[in-house]
């Protein structure tokens, strides 16, 4: 149900532009975002043996090994703009190891993940730092929390140390010029003590209880974005920002909204202080809007990057391991120089199987994102 939504702050949050807040009084209607449930998850087709990425990808390209009703459930979550997301239960994920340090992902929870993102994407992967100073390439990207801090496979926390969010608020790889439209994680094992949360920030929802004026600001293009750390591949000083600057919220054609946030590695523009403002009150109202997901094992997600950003909750969940994978489906960046940059594949023996190579926004911040096309049918599926 549509329903208008003017909820603020209190007065001493809000900042005071009668223009501005008459154009953003009539542009916010929309509707509460929600999670969409899918059931079980099922497949109707396996593969007969372990594949390398680029073999498995071109088996269900050739086919799709979903079964219908799954099939069914994305494409009514893709054509809902009240949805934020939609979680499956009871993936199959093979013979994995019950405890203890990370192991070798199954075939069966490969499949699985790479055969939901194909329906909505194209699947793809992004160079990135290991804890280790080391580039990972991976196509299924592994994150495990590990019993003591270098145990762990993501690079770092980026919040306070006395907070129990682990990253901050994210739209995920936001500074990338091909940034993903999907992202989707597979739980292959819950933390020992199974209290950690994914949480989730609906644009939706955040617009709708954002003061008016603030959301006119935030609109519009005042915020300046630094790369994160694990973009940093050549060793990049913190200090380097995309030089164009970015708005936080934008209103797509259907009257939904689309959110870029970071809110470690976003920030105003230099000297605007009402911007500054107007990102502070959306970082308070952001914890009124929380939808948060504890996932156990076979718990399948996927998201759109633009509908929601995400973070998780306590930092000391050990032995969770998730893997994760991405869907690119269309030029979604927020910058506009991004529109300007024609990505090319390049052959590295190292990359699994094919990388993109670009020019990055700002040519401190190289990146690539490497990419797995469809292709014909492969008789490797088995009914």
């Amino acid at each position: 149900m549509m329903m208008r939504c003017l909820q603020g702050l209190p007065a001493r949050h809000l900042i005071r532009d009668s223009r501005v807040e008459a154009a953003a009084r009539s542009a916010v209607t929309v509707a509460t975002s929600h999670l969409m449930f899918g059931g079980d998850f099922e497949l109707e087709k396996s593969v007969s043996k372990d594949l390398p990425s680029r073999d498995l990808l071109q088996a269900i390209g050739g086919r799709s090994p979903l079964a219908p009703g799954v099939r069914r459930q994305l494409r009514s979550f893709q054509s809902d703009p009240t949805a934020f997301g939609i979680i499956f239960k009871n993936t199959p994920m093979g013979n994995l190891p019950l405890e203890g340090g990370i192991g070798k992902e199954s075939i069966e929870s490969k499949l699985a993940l790479c055969s939901l993102v194909h329906e909505l994407a194209t699947p793809v992967g992004y160079e990135e730092l290991r804890r280790d100073g080391s580039v990972s390439r991976d196509f299924f990207k592994s994150i495990y929390t590990g019993m003591s801090e270098d145990k762990s496979t993501y690079l770092n926390d980026y919040t306070h140390k006395d907070s129990d969010r682990v990253f901050g608020w994210h739209t995920e790889n936001l500074v990338h010029p091909f940034m993903p439209r999907y992202v989707a994680l597979l739980c292959l094992r819950p933390d020992v003590m199974k209290k950690v949360e994914t949480l989730f920030l609906p644009a939706n929802d955040l617009a709708c209880r954002v003061s008016s004026s603030s959301l006119a600001i935030l609109t519009q293009k005042r915020f300046a974005l630094k790369a994160e750390p694990s973009f940093r591949l050549q060793g990049e000083a913190s200090s380097d920002t995309i030089s164009e600057l970015m708005p936080v919220l934008k209103r797509t054609h259907d009257g939904s909204w689309h959110l870029y946030v970071d809110s470690v590695f976003l920030g105003a523009a230099d000297g605007d202080c009402k911007a500054k403002a107007a990102l502070e009150e959306l970082l308070e109202v952001a914890e009124q809007c929380i939808v948060p997901v504890k996932l156990e094992a076979g718990d399948l997600i996927i998201w759109d990057n633009l509908r929601a950003s995400h973070d998780a909750r306590h930092k000391n969940g050990a032995g969770r391991w998730l893997m994760r994978m991405q869907g690119y489906s269309d030029l979604v960046s927020p910058f506009l120089g991004a529109q300007c940059m024609a990505p090319s594949f390049v052959t590295e023996s190292t990359c699994e199987p094919n990388v993109l190579n670009f020019q990055s926004l700002e040519r401190t911040i190289p990146s690539r994102p490497y990419h797995m096309e469809a292709a014909p049918r492969s008789s490797t599926l088995q009914a």
